[in-house]
Formats: structure tokens, C-alpha cells, sequence
């Protein structure tokens, strides 16, 4: 008597097998599609950043163009007696950095000096062109702006002077030697504004005012 495979058990059919893929190096079933490569990030945009005081350190610097946006690198230029030169680049991860960072930095007093912070005018058009374009993209509000003007509307002018501060804050705090003087040996105009705001900031209100006046009544 003949048996066949798998006498006395369940039949199953059998199917012939199925023919697995490799998709780098992983195994995935038939007919399932591969997710796209990840798009490529834009090129980073160099920042020119130049006169700089010999009075600031390199690490006060990075700080502060951190504080603009994140910095994907930094490069400081040293002379052949590897001294820090006082210019360097700077590539910024978004392209909001790079605009905070021409629009607050440039023209910035730091110690007896003005830093330089710009772009080539190609590589500023084409950060014009493209900030607009975001900006349409995100649906917001078209705006007027003059040649080779940079875009920011209310929130990121309001962002750009909150840094500023911030900054100024640092130098009158714990570099007291980066806080500029005019020729006429005035504040300039950036020591003038963290002034202000500091003042303001520790003013007592009138409220509080009349209530101490009224305790001393009593």
C-alpha cells in the first residue's frame, strides 16, 4: 500500500514559494513599494563675518552666532603664526539663521570695532528669492520690501530685537570690555538700547509705588 507525504495529517496545498526581495540589505514582502530616498538638505550658505575685535574671544562669537540660529560650522582664520585673524565663515543649518544673523550682526558694535557680516550679492538674492518663496508657500502676508531688502515682517523683527538685547546683555554682564563707546566716548547706540530696557525692566511700577506710600502712612 502506497502512502503518500503527510499520511494521517492535515493536507495542506502547497504553494509555490514566494521570492523575497532585498531592499538594502532588508527584507520586505512583494509588490511593497520602497520609501523615496530622504531629499537632499540645501547647501549650506557661507556668512562672511570680519572685523572683529581683538578684545572678543573666539567662544563669544560662536555664542553669539548660535544665538541667531544653529550653526553647522564655524572657521575661524588663523595667520601662519596660528594666531585667530579677525574674520572667519559661517554656515547656518536653516535658512533662518542666515537671515537673523545678516539682519542683526552687520554693523554690530563689539568692543572698539563694527562687525561685517554679509553674504555675496548672488548668494543674498538668491536668500531673498527664496524667503519669499517660503513665504508664500506658508501662506503669509506679501511685503513691501526695497532692493536687496531683506524679508521680515512684525514677529521676526520683534524676534531679531529680543537677540539683540540678549546679546548686549551678555556683553554689559560678563564682557564688560565689548561694550562700545562713540568717539566722543558716548554709548553707542546698541549700549544705549540694553540700557534702556534694563532700566525699564527694574522700574517699579506705580502701583507698587502707592502701596509703599500708603504703608508709610500707617
Amino acid at each position: 500500500m502506497a502512502f503518500r507525504p503527510g499520511y494521517g495529517m492535515p493536507y495542506q496545498q502547497q504553494y509555490p514559494p514566494q521570492p523575497q526581495q532585498i531592499v538594502f540589505g532588508q527584507m520586505r514582502m512583494p509588490g511593497h513599494q520602497p520609501a523615496p530616498p530622504p531629499q537632499k538638505a540645501p547647501d549650506p550658505t557661507p556668512v562672511f563675518v570680519g572685523n572683529i575685535s581683538e578684545k572678543c574671544t573666539d567662544e563669544f562669537i560662536q555664542k553669539i552666532l548660535n544665538e541667531c540660529g544653529a550653526v553647522s560650522s564655524w572657521k575661524r582664520i588663523k595667520g601662519n603664526n596660528g594666531k585667530l585673524q579677525g574674520f572667519g565663515f559661517c554656515n547656518f543649518s536653516d535658512l533662518e539663521g542666515t537671515l537673523r544673523a545678516l539682519r542683526i550682526l552687520h554693523d554690530f558694535h563689539l568692543g572698539d570695532k563694527k562687525l561685517t557680516v554679509k553674504a555675496e550679492e548672488k548668494v543674498r538674492s538668491e536668500l531673498r528669492k527664496t524667503a519669499i518663496e517660503n513665504r508664500k508657500r506658508q501662506g503669509k502676508k506679501e511685503l513691501k520690501l526695497k532692493d536687496g531688502e531683506l524679508p521680515a515682517d512684525e514677529e521676526d523683527l520683534k524676534k531679531d530685537e529680543e537677540i539683540r538685547l540678549k546679546i548686549l546683555h551678555w556683553m554689559e554682564t560678563d564682557h564688560k570690555e565689548l561694550f562700545s563707546f562713540t568717539e566722543d566716548g558716548e554709548l553707542s547706540e546698541e549700549a544705549k538700547r540694553a540700557k534702556a530696557a534694563e532700566d525699564k525692566s527694574d522700574k517699579p511700577s506705580s502701583t507698587t509705588s502707592a502701596n509703599k506710600k500708603v504703608s508709610f502712612l500707617y
